[in-house]
């Protein structure tokens, strides 16, 4: 399921892509160094279960995305978190594009108290916002300030076919989100 959505991904960027020693694939050269998307190599069952024994327990959604993607930055919009690798041996530009941890999620800066039982994994500075699992396994979007909910997905296939339709838009336009 998750591999034929990163498939559309790489269909949509076609040639325009650039794969990193660590296995990241960049896609969407803005310039220089500033690419609109990026996918991290999978992880393996061992580091999976080093995520979840560093974290703690997963939704099997999210388990099942990382053994696909260990997190991403799609189109500018959407960054999902992942097990970070170390940067011993890393170039600046394998080090820039490593999954962000868990524990920089926007809201982690934040009162946590406000997070029971809640996992969140990705967050979106487009939107100021925040996605986590809630207890019955949907998907919502918070408000980063109030931690207001602003919408929900039923599983996280719904959330990433909502980031690329407007992606796919952005790609086909030959638009990009500027953050200076």
């Amino acid at each position: 399921m998750y591999k034929v959505f990163l498939q559309k991904i790489d269909k949509l960027y076609n040639d325009d892509r650039k794969k990193l020693w660590t296995g990241t694939i960049l896609y969407g050269n803005l310039y220089e160094d500033r690419w609109q998307t990026n996918i991290q190599k999978p992880l393996n069952l061992e580091e999976l279960h080093s995520l979840e024994d560093e974290i703690g327990n997963m939704p099997n959604d999210f388990k099942e995305f990382l053994l696909t993607s260990n997190g991403c930055y799609l189109f500018d919009i959407l960054r999902v978190a992942g097990k970070q690798n170390g940067y011993r041996g890393m170039t600046i530009e394998e080090q820039i594009h490593q999954p962000i941890s868990f524990r920089n999620i926007s809201p982690y800066s934040r009162n946590t108290k406000h997070l029971d039982g809640l996992f969140v994994f990705a967050d979106s500075m487009l939107t100021g916002t925040f996605f986590a699992y809630n207890e019955e396994g949907q998907i919502l979007q918070l408000e980063l300030r109030t931690f207001k909910p602003i919408n929900t997905y039923q599983t996280l296939m719904e959330l990433l076919e909502a980031v690329y339709e407007a992606g796919e838009r952005l790609v086909i336009n030959k638009e990009y989100l500027d953050f200076e």
